[in-house]
């Protein structure tokens, strides 16, 4: 009878959850929280030769793709990124949460540009009208972030979304790398909304200054929080002079200032630009 005793005693005082005579009173730790909602938004132009590098890069993003929404949009094209585009999006529209394809076969070029290369009125107006349309979809479906991407940006950061995201500002942009000067972001602005240079982007550009910083505009690849009271703010109206002052998304509140970290590269690439992505921390 004692060894019974001890027996029972020894399974009552053994280590484990918490247990109750009654099933309330059965303690169980919380499982954690999903990752947040979030809207990828890619624009697509001519980009046949960067789409079989760029798609995978987003295919290899460490995040969820049940927690990822598609939006997708091609137009103006010269090549075959339509095709390259559809045959993607149908073998991999299983895998994200939802899909939205926003293809448009005519006309393949704008009537005032001179070549695809060329940035006109109408095209900027077209890209700010999508960018728009993107940020639209995205609050319809109570995502929690959109991050926007151009076709030739490459995401060689695995981590790239979650280290955006763990920076908690209402606009952030990773610092893009080329083998020039040219990044996605400007550190000066004339009052009517063109680009000005400053002796502040150099030194950002070349790494001799470490962390995030406030600046006037980024644009191509940049995230929102949409949680924040910030994101919900007017359209700035798409004059050819503020154009660019919408870049990093329309829809914005006027005076929230964009931040770009300069700590983890993550990059376009081409045949033609070499971009790279690594991780680090940024500081304000």
């Amino acid at each position: 009878m004692s060894r019974l005793l001890l027996c029972l005693l020894s399974l009552l005082l053994k280590p484990g959850p918490a247990r109750g005579y009654f099933p309330e009173e059965r303690w169980s730790p919380e499982s954690p929280l999903l990752a947040p909602r979030t809207m990828l938004a890619l624009l697509c132009r001519n980009s046949a030769h960067s789409l079989p590098y760029f798609l995978s890069s987003i295919e290899n993003l460490n995040f969820p793709k049940d927690r990822i929404a598609l939006w997708v949009a091609t137009d103006h094209n010269a090549d075959n990124t339509t095709a390259v585009l559809r045959e993607w999006l149908i073998g991999v529209q299983s895998l994200y949460h939802y899909v939205e394809w926003r293809p448009q076969e005519e006309p393949r070029g704008f009537e005032d540009e001179m070549g695809p290369k060329h940035w006109t009125n109408l095209r900027y107006a077209h890209v700010m009208k999508l960018r728009q349309a993107a940020l639209t979809a995205a609050r319809e479906m109570w995502a929690d972030y959109i991050l926007f991407l151009d076709c030739d940006n490459l995401l060689t950061n695995r981590d790239t979304l979650w280290k955006l995201i763990a920076e908690n500002r209402t606009v952030v942009a990773p610092m893009l790398e080329s083998r020039a000067a040219y990044s996605n972001f400007w550190c000066g602005m004339t009052a009517q909304g063109y680009y000005r240079r400053t002796p502040a982007y150099m030194p950002i550009r070349k790494r001799e200054r470490r962390g995030c910083f406030a600046v006037p505009m980024v644009h191509s690849t940049f995230l929102i929080d949409l949680r924040k009271e910030a994101s919900h703010g007017g359209i700035p109206p798409p004059s050819t002079f503020l154009i660019d002052l919408g870049q990093h998304g329309g829809g914005i509140a006027p005076g929230v200032l964009a931040f770009l970290c300069e700590a983890w590269p993550v990059s376009p690439m081409t045949p033609v630009q070499s971009w790279l992505s690594e991780p680090a921390c940024c500081e304000v």
